[in-house]
């Protein structure tokens, strides 16, 4: 199998820094950027994840710079795997808030890839999709689960899933990389297998509140895969209250 992969991440119009980081395979990369690669898959597991800095604490993007750079040297293997390493990054964040006298925060959404299958984990409310064609019809899901009251209310049925964007908790989170003595943090797992043509989505929420589904469906229904990343890129731009990153990963058929 062959990933072709896009990545963007940019403070937006109306933040003074992005706190945002992305993991590509085992490089962070920390700061704007706009770049895509081509990955051959055969027997390595190739990881990609976005923590998302929390906004309303100090040191937001070292909280998620630090999360990636403890993942990028793990194999995750198992849901055990996960909660090992949500551990290690929460007592590492727990170090830098007793020595600086403040307190850090991080959301985190990871996706792993073998040769046949992936692993996917959050907590918080950065987010993964999968889109994918079935008899001509495209297929949104999002794979993840948001750590919010407004998601909350979501599974209790009270709103559905698109009112989310809106929702007044939509940024309050029920579960973060924050503190040792906090955790066991709530997180989502799962494992699933991929064919080629799907294409994943991470995204922190200055991409997910700004789109509706169905505007996501209508630009990842485009014939031309660079065409969706730009519209990604640009399209919301102007009016985003945050800071906008994201990852978009095509599964090809090896030639």
């Amino acid at each position: 199998m062959i990933l072709d992969v896009r990545y963007f991440s940019n403070k937006g119009k109306y933040r003074e820094n992005n706190q945002d980081s992305l993991l590509i395979e085992t490089k962070v990369v920390s700061n704007d950027v706009v770049k895509e690669k081509k990955i051959h898959i055969a027997t390595k597991n190739y990881c990609f994840a976005i923590a998302d800095g929390m906004g309303g604490l100090k040191k937001g993007k070292e909280a998620s710079e630090t999360a990636l750079n403890i993942l990028k040297d793990k194999k995750i293997k198992n849901k055990n795997d996960v909660k090992i390493l949500l551990k290690d990054i929460n007592i590492e964040l727990t170090k830098t808030n007793l020595e600086n006298n403040e307190k850090t925060g991080t959301t985190l959404s990871a996706i792993s890839f073998n040769s046949k299958e992936a692993i996917l984990f959050n907590i918080g409310d950065t987010r993964i999709y999968r889109f994918s064609t079935e008899d001509d019809k495209l297929n949104l899901e999002l794979l993840t689960e948001d750590h919010t009251l407004a998601y909350r209310a979501f599974l209790e049925e009270r709103v559905s899933r698109d009112m989310i964007r809106a929702h007044p908790q939509k940024n309050i989170l029920t579960s973060c990389l924050t503190n040792s003595y906090n955790f066991p943090n709530e997180f989502f797992y799962k494992k699933i297998h991929y064919k080629p043509n799907d294409v994943f989505l991470i995204c922190s929420d200055g991409i997910w509140e700004n789109f509706s589904e169905e505007e996501l469906k209508h630009i990842f229904s485009y014939k031309r895969y660079g065409n969706t990343f730009r519209w990604l890129k640009e399209k919301k731009y102007d009016i985003a209250r945050d800071n906008m990153t994201a990852i978009l990963i095509k599964v090809k058929a090896s030639v």
